[in-house]
């Protein structure tokens, strides 16, 4: 790991700014952040992490582990940032809206007549237009690499409630393609000319044309594995965006110093749309944190092996940036949590990482276990009691629709099988063995039923 403490250096203070660029001491005597992040890192199972304290002009900066080619973590290793992407779109769109060339209040439709709705654009923003996550879901992850953000918006499905917070990813691709319709530019294109050129995020862009993304990783039964399904450029707008520790800085600053939109906009986009009172809500592109006596201003971003937090703390100038190149569905709590906690360790208040989810964690043993159940109940139920045909053809009935089950509650539940195997492929191998195995069951228990013969009846004395 290296530590980086300070300020950013300007040329004069070039040789004192050097001596800062020092190997942290070992955890044991290191600072309690340090100490965090050992943790946090090794009971996540990331391979590797950046992390940034951003308070005033002054930074810290934590370089942990390997990236996907095995490469010491710098601070300008590429990242996907996952669904901070979503606070770039809208600040682009608000951009539009500075511009005057759209209003938060217009109808989507107005600028995209191909949508079936009335959605507005500021509904869009804090996903209240109708779509539901499923909505999302259905065309994300797909790594098409020739569809458009306007190919891939004209695929979803609209099937929620206009009106009713529900958080999608869909809002965010409609969004994108809203971007180049009425700006008549690709996505790409406007993000390069009004944010990462403007901020100079150098080393920022779409996934699939900004190069040297190493792999991410996902865990396999709770074991980092190299990850690299192809790129996704189309998910751009609401996720699938590259980036660097030295760029979120750079953009974090930007967004804390009101360089790219107005304040009364910036206003706009931290304050809590959802209408609820809990002290967390979802802004227009932010979600909004009070919980806990601080205003924070943030967004978390997942995809299918990496992780990425940018939060801000508007009111104290202060910001912190956490990137890691694994991610889990089980550790998504862990995970999340860092950077609030990491904010409270810069303060000197006190902060230890939390547990993942216990239920997901053994999510995947539990599926496989559902394959050794099967093979023990063929072993209790014919082999130890082969009384007659009918008991058989039930148990064979019973492992069909065992096997039916397992195959159908996932959509049931709302999951499509092609998020399960994405987001968690040791689950989701499980549940296919499980389904093998109760599918062998039955096929064994068909066998034995087509060849039962009963057994000759006792003669009398």
């Amino acid at each position: 790991m290296m530590r980086i403490a300070g300020s950013r250096c300007g040329a004069v203070a070039l040789a004192v700014c050097a001596l800062t660029f020092t190997p942290a001491p070992a955890f044991a005597g290191g600072s309690p952040t340090d100490a965090y992040l050992d943790e946090w890192q090794q009971s996540n199972s990331i391979p590797g992490v950046a992390v940034a304290v951003l308070d005033g002009d002054d930074e810290d900066v934590w370089l942990l582990g390997n990236d996907g080619h095995a490469d010491p973590i710098t601070s300008s290793t590429p990242f996907l940032i996952g669904s901070v992407a979503k606070t770039i779109t809208g600040t682009i769109v608000l951009q539009l809206v500075d511009d005057g060339r759209v209003a938060l209040d217009d109808t989507a439709r107005t600028h995209l007549t191909w949508l079936e709705h009335d959605a507005t654009i500021r509904q869009l923003l804090d996903h209240t237009a109708g779509y539901s996550a499923q909505d999302g879901l259905a065309v994300s992850e797909r790594y098409r690499e020739q569809l458009t953000v306007t190919g891939a918006a004209r695929e979803l499905d609209h099937s929620g409630e206009i009106g009713s917070y529900s958080y999608s990813s869909a809002n965010y691709l409609v969004l994108g393609a809203l971007i180049e319709q009425v700006t008549g530019n690709s996505f790409a294109d406007e993000l390069h000319q009004r944010i990462t050129r403007h901020v100079g995020m150098d080393d920022s862009g779409v996934d699939g044309v900004v190069p040297g993304l190493p792999p991410g990783h996902r865990l396999w039964w709770g074991s980092p594995v190299a990850y690299d399904p192809g790129s996704e450029p189309s998910g751009a707008p609401y996720g699938y965006l590259v980036s660097t520790l030295d760029d979120l800085m750079a953009y974090s600053r930007a967004q804390l110093d009101a360089g790219l939109i107005p304040d009364e906009l910036r206003a706009a986009a931290w304050s809590d749309q959802s209408g609820t009172d809990s002290g967390q809500g979802y802004g227009l592109g932010w979600r909004i944190d009070v919980s806990d006596g601080t205003l924070r201003i943030h967004h978390t971003g997942a995809t299918p092996g990496y992780f990425a937090h940018v939060m801000l703390m508007p009111e104290e100038d202060r910001a912190v940036i956490v990137l890691a190149n694994a991610y889990s569905e089980a550790g998504a709590s862990s995970l999340a949590a860092a950077a609030a906690d990491i904010d409270r360790l810069s303060q000197g208040d006190a902060a230890a990482p939390r547990a993942g989810d216990a239920v997901l964690t053994m999510l995947p043993w539990m599926a496989l276990a559902l394959a050794g159940l099967a093979i023990l109940a063929f072993i209790a139920g014919t082999l130890r009691h082969p009384r007659t045909r009918t008991v058989t053809a039930s148990l064979m009935v019973g492992s069909v629709l065992v096997a039916l089950a397992l195959t159908i509650a996932p959509m049931l539940m709302g999951t499509p099988w092609h998020v399960i195997s994405t987001w968690t492929p040791d689950a989701a191998l499980g549940l296919v063995a499980s389904i093998i195995a109760w599918l062998a069951v039955a096929l064994l228990l068909l066998v034995r039923v087509w060849r039962f013969r009963p057994a000759p009846a006792r003669q009398g004395v």
